[in-house]
């Protein structure tokens, strides 16, 4: 878990993450799970 509630899976930083959104879900009682993977910048990415 990032973000939201559950148990923490990683410790509390200030650093800037980039993310891109890759699945989606929607279950039937309203809840919607959101995949993200880790964008990994570097010096191809301009």
């Amino acid at each position: 878990m990032v973000i939201g509630r559950g148990t923490p899976m990683l410790r509390p930083s200030d650093a800037k993450i980039s993310l891109r959104l890759i699945e989606t879900h929607n279950f039937g009682n309203g809840v919607v799970m959101l995949r993200y993977e880790r964008l990994l910048l570097g010096p191809a990415s301009g």
